[in-house]
């Protein structure tokens, strides 16, 4: 009989490198470039309160899984000390619809800053070892999940070329980000400031 396996978020944190997850998504940008992959635009569901819910399904072929990442965002959270935004994976096999695997959704890309702040994004290896990159960085009230045709065009030309792409949030995303506890909940472009910003990128240049 089968079983769905649970992972927490500490079970995520426990079990993932970065290493590894660069590798994984980097097999799934050739997957995507191959035609080997079938990913929907994102779903929104809008919810009273300035709240949404967005799924974002896709379909692999080789090795054959499909899944949805299921996020929320609820801007009011903070005042019931719940995040803004919260996520799940569930991961289905493709020929029985069998739920293989549902796992907290927030710890799989992200790089801590000095100051102890957590920024998400993307991450794309170029196909050969070089010093090249580019780096994306979304604050001033975007978000680096954002300009996805763009992304889909962009990364496999700096691949191919040996430039790697690194796509991610810097603290000042979205308008207002409750999601800053240790800055008392609150960040996003409304409270960002200069001096705070050349910490994420100091973050993420070390990363890259």
């Amino acid at each position: 009989m089968e079983t769905t396996l649970v992972l927490t978020q500490q079970d995520v944190a426990r079990l993932l490198d970065m290493r590894t997850a660069i590798r994984v998504v980097r097999d799934a940008f050739k997957a995507q470039a191959n035609a080997q992959t079938v990913m929907p635009p994102k779903v929104y569901l809008p919810l009273p309160h300035h709240s949404d819910f967005r799924a974002m399904p896709a379909y692999l072929t080789h090795p054959a899984v499909c899944g949805v990442k299921w996020v929320n965002v609820h801007p009011h959270n903070a005042a019931r000390h719940l995040p803004t935004v919260m996520a799940i994976i569930i991961i289905n096999d493709p020929a029985t619809g069998f739920p293989l695997a549902i796992m907290d959704g927030l710890l799989l890309t992200r790089v801590r800053t000095p100051d102890g702040i957590t920024l998400e994004g993307i991450v794309v290896r170029p196909r050969r070892r070089t010093n090249t990159a580019l780096i994306w960085l979304h604050g001033l009230s975007s978000r680096f999940s954002s300009g996805q045709p763009l992304m889909a065009e962009l990364a496999p030309r700096l691949t191919r070329a040996g430039i790697g792409y690194f796509k991610f949030n810097t603290r000042g995303h979205d308008v207002i980000n409750r999601d800053l506890p240790k800055l008392g909940g609150l960040g996003g472009s409304a409270f960002e400031r200069f001096e705070d910003c050349l910490l994420d990128i100091r973050a993420i240049i070390r990363f890259a």
